[in-house]
């Protein structure tokens, strides 16, 4: 097939990357509203709001039907949405029927719900080179006139104080300069295209998503890394966009490190209008649905119009006066918050665990609170996405498949130990998780978390 060729839904295409083992558990599809999913605790019902935005009445209807027709428990996820948890089948309609009113139903259309990962700080942040959010809608718009499989993921990284590395999409738009684009492919090697008018590559993007698409339906793939490269430059061509494609480089997490600011947490973050935005995260990205409600009353009663989420799996409140910041701050704090960025919670990343999750094989709040409290003294401080610790209950690994400073999977009676790496790569080492502490907790102040092993 040569590049200049139109991709058709039945084509044939060279052969694809083989899917890892643990890849393969994954169930291909997303929980939503109308068609939750089966978990350990009950039905795992998840809420997509647009754009990662809640609107204040939104968010206590959630805390509400949560508390009403779930077990009281709410996750904030890696993409911006929320999760409702312990879902009964005799309450599930009722559950919907709660929320319906306020559009956050999906009403069983077909995912993905909302394509799009964005900076929360979107459209506020003086910072940026485009306006995220408002380029975000334009995607939405486009990934919904295509059909695309339910996890495809586009990340919309407008290049302000809220860098999206951390995330591993299908596609990445990211803003270079102002007004200047690139687009990344992911896939082994990933194709970067050289940076270009962001008109021109909005433009650009229906087909690009068009091909895309079609590649994906006729390959029976559901993600775009596990596309060959000649494929995926074809795409890029039929797009308009195979001029300069390159090969983008894998930089390792140290690399990484030293080129990107890390995304905030928590604390207050100037945005372009003279106000503030304040970001806060429930631990390990979890609360109670109280906290929930308590964090909507707050932001009415600042006169706030919305709720973002984050993908750090946190919330942010816009559009803060100075003289608001400590008050609301100390108010979320007393709700249970994390409202500090050098919190050691923050720098640990870990899924639902047991009993929430069936397969899991540890309880991965718990043990993520003790590996908090084992950090070294002096050592905590906001870092980076790319810095943390990912503790994953068993080996799929659903909180992050990218890598980490340091990631530890729950194998029987131990852990295994991978530095720079994710869940799926060769472990270290294997050591019991008492063992994993004392390292942490002797390791000298300052020392990087893969010094340890």
């Amino acid at each position: 097939m040569s590049i200049a060729q139109p991709l058709h839904a039945s084509c044939i295409l060279p052969p694809v990357e083989t899917l890892h083992p643990v890849e393969a558990l994954a169930r291909g599809w997303c929980p939503g509203l109308a068609r939750p999913m089966a978990s350990g605790d009950g039905l795992l019902a998840r809420v997509h709001p647009p754009l990662g935005s809640l609107t204040c009445a939104q968010a206590r209807a959630i805390a509400e039907a949560a508390h009403l027709h779930g077990n009281g428990l709410v996750d904030i996820t890696s993409h911006a949405n929320v999760q409702i948890r312990g879902v009964r089948a005799q309450t599930h309609a009722a559950l919907r029927a709660h929320l319906a009113p306020l559009g956050l139903d999906d009403d069983g259309r077909p995912a993905p719900f909302r394509a799009t990962v964005l900076s929360p700080l979107g459209g506020l942040d003086g910072t940026e080179h485009v306006d995220g959010r408002a380029l975000a809608q334009q995607v939405e718009a486009m990934a919904g006139a295509v059909s695309l499989p339910p996890k495809f993921l586009i990340v919309v990284d407008s290049g302000g104080a809220f860098p999206l590395t951390h995330l591993r999409p299908d596609l990445r738009l990211l803003a270079t300069a102002p007004g200047q684009m690139r687009a990344e492919l992911a896939g082994k090697p990933a194709l970067s295209t050289p940076p270009v008018d962001a008109a021109a590559l909005i433009q650009a993007l229906p087909l690009l998503l068009a091909q895309l698409s079609r590649l994906l339906a006729c390959t029976g793939r559901r993600r775009v890394r596990l596309l060959t490269a000649n494929a995926r430059r074809a795409a890029l061509a039929q797009a308009g966009l195979g001029q300069g494609v390159a090969v983008r480089p894998r930089t390792n997490i140290r690399g990484e490190r030293e080129k990107v600011t890390p995304p905030p947490r928590a604390g207050r973050v100037p945005l372009k209008d003279g106000r503030f935005a304040l970001f806060a995260a429930p631990p390990f990205g979890q609360m109670a649905t109280h906290v929930l409600e308590g964090v909507a009353r707050l932001a009415e009663e600042s006169g706030l119009g919305e709720i973002r989420l984050t993908p750090l799996r946190g919330l942010m409140l816009p559009g803060l006066a100075a003289a608001q910041v400590p008050h609301v701050k100390k108010r979320l704090s007393a709700l249970g918050l994390i409202t500090r960025a050098d919190d050691n919670r923050l720098r640990i990343l870990t899924c639902a665990g047991a009993p929430a999750c069936a397969r899991a094989l540890c309880n991965s709040h718990v043990l993520a609170s003790q590996l908090a409290a084992h950090l070294p003294a002096g050592d905590a401080r906001q870092a980076g996405a790319d810095e943390d610790i990912h503790l994953s209950a068993c080996a799929k690994g659903c909180a992050r498949r990218k890598a980490s400073a340091l990631t530890l999977v729950a194998s029987g009676d131990e852990f295994a130990v991978i530095p720079d790496g994710g869940p799926l790569d060769t472990p270290l080492l294997r050591l019991p998780f008492a063992q994993i502490l004392h390292r942490l907790a002797h390791s000298p102040s300052g020392r990087a978390l893969r010094d340890a092993f």
